[in-house]
């Protein structure tokens, strides 16, 4: 009797193993079925093609998040490709800042008049909210079905499209497709459900910001606006990556907007801090604080190479910022830093980051204190070396024919650039520099 009792125990234990390993690769295999697919879009054209496939094909609903709207042929176009959505019984949610927004008044009127569109605008214009006006809005996101995700530098305007006429910005989005577009799903739901957020109803307060024509569009001839053609794309499509769901995050500020939070620069610092051999940077400016100098400092002191993707000041269309923004760059490229500098005119917009090829992210998080400090902002995590090494080439791709910034050498005016608005540009650097530091916080 006890030998028939010993042999039953082991007999459970060993189908307690059994069952304890079958299960552990069960959910090992759920964890590749539930993957992730992943791909970065560097080309201008790819990335319009991806954006009006989903809007032509969304089922349901479709969220969008965008700081600046331009009145171009862009956003004309995509406000066209929304109104089309909507008449097919797709719920349309369109959430804009309330500043940067510029889209004609009669086209945000036809919008707005529709029962499956409805528009929000963050952080208006409100005599009590006084400190809304430097908080704002700094996503671009576009969710398509709960499923699909679109995030990255590009706002709905020609330059960020190659439609510019003398010059534009050279950009990057990551897509996504599969379970972590729940998390952007849920910050947009904060965002759209919060205190911050109002109805649109009034024209944008600063107008200039449209370097486009007011177009005379009509209700009957706005539909058309939509239907267009897909664009070229410079070069071939970058593949779809599968990337197991734990291996994916998606990452994104409190709401509301926490001054001493930063969730996305703290989460970045994290990674970055990990690195044991390689980081590259792509980022319009660097304007560091003094978490962000410490952290570069103490990678380049272990010997981490550190590859920052940028602009000249010729690329660089905001002066103030590229003051402080040089002062960075040199203290960089003198403790060993490679800083490659666009020489323009067009201007890297893209916000991405790889480390040791095995991390990739890419989002809207400038390095700079108005990211860190005020804006709202997101980013797609992916730790993967096959996601990784794809983003490492996009960006070594859109660094071709940059310079780089060496120890000693400041020259950070672009290769061969003459012209006046350069010439005027470092006559007033020296003055800018005296000025950057009592507004460094909101640059």
């Amino acid at each position: 009797m006890v030998f028939k009792i010993k042999r039953l125990t082991a007999c459970r234990i060993g189908d307690g193993c059994k069952a304890w390993v079958m299960l552990t690769a069960f959910l090992w295999l759920a964890g590749w079925v539930s993957a992730d697919m992943v791909r970065f879009i560097p080309d201008a054209g790819d990335s319009w093609n991806q954006r009006v496939r989903l809007m032509k094909e969304a089922k349901s609903t479709i969220d969008v998040a965008m700081f600046i709207w331009k009145d171009d042929q862009v956003g004309r176009e995509m406000a066209g490709l929304l109104k089309e959505a909507a008449e097919r019984g797709v719920k349309v949610r369109v959430l804009c800042d309330a500043l940067a927004r510029s889209v004609p008044r009669q086209i945000m009127r036809v919008l707005e008049r529709h029962p499956n569109l409805h528009l929000h605008q963050y952080h208006p214009v409100q005599i009590n909210r006084p400190f809304w006006l430097n908080r704002r809005l700094h996503d671009k996101m576009m969710i398509v079905d709960q499923t699909h995700l679109i995030l990255g530098g590009r706002n709905f305007a020609d330059r960020y499209f190659d439609l510019g006429e003398d010059w534009n910005y050279i950009d990057l989005d990551v897509a996504v497709r599969g379970g972590v577009t729940e998390s952007a799903v849920a910050y947009f739901d904060l965002l759209w459900n919060s205190t911050h957020v109002k109805d649109l109803i009034s024209p944008p307060l600063i107008g200039a910001l449209s370097n486009g024509q007011r177009a005379d569009t009509t209700a009957d001839t706005f539909p058309a606006l939509g239907a267009k053609a897909e664009r070229r794309v410079g070069s071939e499509p970058r593949c779809l990556i599968e990337v197991r769901s734990g291996d994916i995050e998606f990452v994104h500020e409190r709401v509301p907007r926490k001054i001493d939070g930063a969730v996305c620069l703290r989460r970045l610092r994290e990674l970055i801090a990990e690195a044991k051999s390689e980081v590259w940077i792509t980022t319009p400016w660097l304007v560091m604080t003094r978490g962000s100098r410490e952290l570069f400092r103490d990678c380049l002191a272990r010997g981490v190479k550190i590859h920052i993707l940028t602009n000249s000041l010729h690329a660089n269309k905001d002066f103030l910022v590229f003051a402080a923004h040089l002062k960075s760059c040199e203290d960089l490229a003198f403790r060993g830093a490679s800083i490659h500098c666009l020489p323009g005119p067009d201007s890297i917009h893209s916000k991405g980051i790889v480390i040791d090829q095995r991390v990739a992210m890419v989002g809207t998080q400038n390095l700079d204190p108005r990211s860190e400090f005020w804006n709202t902002e997101s980013l797609v995590v992916v730790k993967s070396e096959k996601a990784a090494g794809d983003l490492r080439s996009a960006i070594l791709g859109q660094a071709e024919g940059s310079e780089v910034l060496s120890a000693g050498h400041a020259a950070l005016s672009g290769r061969g650039r003459t012209g006046f608005s350069t010439r005027m540009k470092q006559a007033l650097l020296p003055v800018l520099k005296l000025v950057s530091p009592f507004v460094r916080s909101c640059l």
